[in-house]
């Protein structure tokens, strides 16, 4: 364990998973990595959400039973703050490892999803704007 891990540990990032055994993610490790990172902004925890966001969203990407596409135009917080693409993918990511088709998303589960990006959004410093507010109500 490096500095890092202190400075996650002492400011609140309790709960962070161990990271996988020889740096290979699994499924179980994703989805608790993925529900870790979705209580947190995008920039709490120093370098330990960064190198979450990049362990799942690759495992994500080599993932054969796991399929998530998103197209920004749908999402219109997306054209305010493309930052929050990660997050919506991690989102539509535990939906799909639900067992739901994260490219059929119903009225409800596209809500819940907008919400989930929004609590994200609202935890990072200086990033909840009017204008992201307006894009939030409009994604839903």
């Amino acid at each position: 364990m490096g500095p890092g891990w202190v400075a996650a540990l002492c400011c609140g990032c309790a709960g962070l998973p161990a990271w996988p055994a020889e740096g290979e993610p699994t499924m179980p490790w994703v989805r608790e990595a993925i529900e870790w990172r979705l209580r947190r902004g995008l920039d709490d925890c120093g370098e330990a959400a960064p190198a979450v966001d990049a362990w799942t969203l690759a495992w994500l990407a080599r993932a054969p039973d796991v399929h998530v596409d998103i197209v920004t135009a749908e999402w219109p917080f997306l054209a305010v703050e493309p930052t929050l693409l990660p997050v919506l993918a991690q989102t539509l990511t535990l939906h799909a490892l639900d067992g739901h088709d994260a490219r059929a998303l119903s009225a409800e589960d596209r809500r819940e999803a907008v919400r989930s990006v929004a609590r994200v959004a609202r935890r990072t410093s200086g990033l909840m704007t009017a204008d992201l507010r307006r894009a939030f109500r409009a994604s839903r």
